[in-house]
């Protein structure tokens, strides 16, 4: 049928390293990140669009006039913007060189931060607790191009 998408799981993802889990709760056993990792050799994005990365005021260049346009957008009211691993995975974001992005774990910094301070606000990207593939992606998007990134630190004894 013409313009059907594949199915998932019709090819085998490559044996190269002697790991290749069939079910999610396999890839749970060894970590999520490396189980899509090793289904996006064989051109398989798994749960692209429920991965995402919160972010405020990236300064980027991008490939991709949509997902270039979403994040200037979104700075420019100072206003927080989830993206998807599937619009990082399309994008080829490129965070430009000498800005400072600053990482923080919890999503209401954020929100306070676009609160408080708006498009005046440095560059933040949230980890939310552990990072997922999608924070990941952002991030490596960042360290390649060059940014410095400052965490913080905040030590409740909780975790």
């Amino acid at each position: 049928m013409a313009g059907a998408l594949p199915l998932v799981g019709a090819e085998e993802p490559p044996e190269g390293d002697g790991w290749s889990p069939r079910s999610p709760a396999e890839a749970e056993a060894v970590g999520a990140a490396d189980w899509r990792r090793t289904w996006a050799t064989v051109g398989v994005l798994c749960d692209d669009l429920s991965v995402s990365a919160l972010a405020l005021n990236l300064p980027v260049r991008s490939s991709s006039e949509l997902v270039a346009g979403l994040i200037h957008d979104h700075a420019g009211f100072g206003e927080p913007l989830r993206l998807t691993l599937r619009q990082l995975a399309t994008a080829e974001i490129e965070v430009v060189a000498g800005s400072v992005v600053r990482v923080c774990e919890n999503p209401s910094v954020v929100g306070q931060a676009a609160e408080l301070l708006g498009p005046d606000c440095d560059a933040l990207v949230c980890v939310e607790g552990v990072p997922d593939s999608a924070v990941g992606a952002l991030l490596e998007c960042s360290s390649t191009a060059g940014p410095s990134c400052a965490t913080t630190v905040i030590s409740t004894g909780a975790g």
